[in-house]
């Protein structure tokens, strides 16, 4: 069953880059084909070296893209990303990984259901 696009809240959803230009196509696009479709989503690159700028510049109308000019790990860029998003909630992805085209709108059942705080 769909969910009605009622109001749904917004889930922002922050994919973290590092070196993954191999696999950030796949990764940005399982985010920009979810069955869910009230999603912001933040690419936030830690000051790569490999050809991830060429992947995720052809998604810049889609995504907001945030560049790091020196490499600040991990915890320092998910950090940032809580204070950057505009959503009701939050989701990471790691660029190396993906997710199943309805996966958000599973979370928000799941989380809907249970009265979840997160």
């Amino acid at each position: 069953m769909k969910l009605m696009n009622k109001k749904l809240p917004i889930i922002s959803v922050v994919i973290t880059n590092y070196n993954y230009g191999e696999f950030l196509d796949k990764s940005i696009r399982s985010v920009i084909t979810q069955t869910y479709r009230n999603i912001e989503i933040i690419l936030i690159d830690d000051c790569s070296i490999d050809n991830s700028k060429d992947i995720y510049k052809k998604f810049s109308k889609k995504i907001k893209i945030i560049e790091h000019e020196k490499n600040k790990g991990i915890v320092e860029t998910r950090n940032e990303a809580i204070d950057v998003t505009k959503g009701d909630f939050l989701c990471f992805l790691d660029a190396d990984d993906y997710f199943d085209d309805d996966y958000i709108e599973n979370l928000y059942r799941v989380l809907i259901k249970n009265e979840a705080d997160i």
